[in-house]
């Protein structure tokens, strides 16, 4: 998790985390249901004024499901949630993602997850680099936090 933090905060980054949590979940009393990790952070962007343009949270939203849940399945579940978010200069938003992986014991389930996070990661990079590249095209490149 702390590579994770390091590289969506870093300077190659258009994104800022300021919510991040992991832990194993507890299995359920009398149930056969495999062991389960699961991790929450909640990011925004950098750059303050970013955070007011509802519509760069949808797109990448989208963008994001597009890279990480094509390949979802019982074992790795992504969820991505455009939410409001309280700033200093007004009402914003924030995009919550979660990541859950599933297997047969803990160790196993806090493997994927890493391997799952690591997606994530790439995923993130990625889309910030596609949202650097079209703000330069139009003019308004973002400033470097």
């Amino acid at each position: 998790m702390r590579n994770f933090l390091e590289a969506l905060n870093g300077a190659e980054s258009l994104f800022a985390s300021f919510a991040a949590s992991a832990a194993e979940l507890p299995a359920e009393a009398n149930s056969s249901a495999p062991a389960a990790f699961r991790s929450q952070v909640t990011l925004v962007y950098a750059e303050i004024a970013l955070n007011f343009q509802s519509d760069l949270y949808e797109q990448l939203a989208v963008q994001l499901a597009g890279l990480l849940l094509r390949e979802a399945g019982d074992s790795l579940a992504c969820e991505l949630e455009v939410a409001r978010c309280a700033f200093a200069a007004g009402p914003g938003q924030c995009l919550r993602v979660a990541l859950t992986a599933r297997a047969a014991n803990a160790e196993q389930a806090r493997l994927r997850w890493g391997l799952g996070l690591a997606r994530v990661q790439q995923a993130l990079l990625y889309c910030s680099r596609q949202i650097r590249q079209k703000m330069s095209a139009a003019g308004t490149p973002p400033a470097t936090s």
